[in-house]
């Protein structure tokens, strides 16, 4: 009877554990779900719309070029299984297919990826590859989306070119 009794409480005590754990695991990461509003002195205003589900994020980032409306839908997994989603690039009649990674680290998501794009000189036509990390971030108060990316890319005449950053600053629309 005793070592019954035991048995008990060991499940009601592992119970109770799990039960505690659940909500911490869960809400573990930030959710980017919103629409974020990105403006820059001298760029055409973007707005970014974020689908967030438990492991698939959907991102739709939307602005004007040539005074025409553009966008691009970009779909993550943040459980490393990898994805692949279209780039279109304004103004081109070429779209890079872009091959990507995507995991938590803490409180960020990181996102690495490869993809190529054209560029046309004169004559000639040739591939530049990327290579880029971005990291997305929310601030405690959950109204600024920070979107930070490091690149890297390879030309026909230089693989050895020092990494460029840029920081996107989203406000959360009201």
């Amino acid at each position: 009877m005793q070592k019954l009794s035991l048995i008990a409480a060991v499940v009601a005590l592992s119970s109770m554990v799990i039960m505690a754990q659940t909500p911490s695991v869960i809400s573990a990461h930030p959710d980017f779900s919103g629409v974020w509003k990105w403006e820059a002195k001298g760029a055409s205003p973007r707005e970014l719309a974020v689908t967030h589900g438990t492991e698939r994020i959907e991102f739709v980032e939307s602005f004007e070029f040539e005074k025409k409306p553009f966008s691009n839908t970009t779909i993550l997994f943040t459980d490393k299984r990898g994805e692949k989603n279209i780039l279109r690039i304004p103004n081109s009649d070429f779209d890079s297919e872009v091959t990507s990674r995507t995991y938590w680290r803490k409180d960020k998501l990181i996102r690495s990826s490869t993809y190529s794009t054209p560029v046309e000189t004169g004559a000639e036509r040739f591939l530049i590859h990327h290579s880029d990390v971005e990291t997305y971030s929310l601030s405690k108060d959950g109204n600024i989306l920070t979107v930070e990316r490091v690149s890297r890319v390879a030309t026909p005449f230089s693989d050895n070119l020092p990494p460029s950053m840029g920081k996107r600053v989203f406000v959360r629309k009201q």
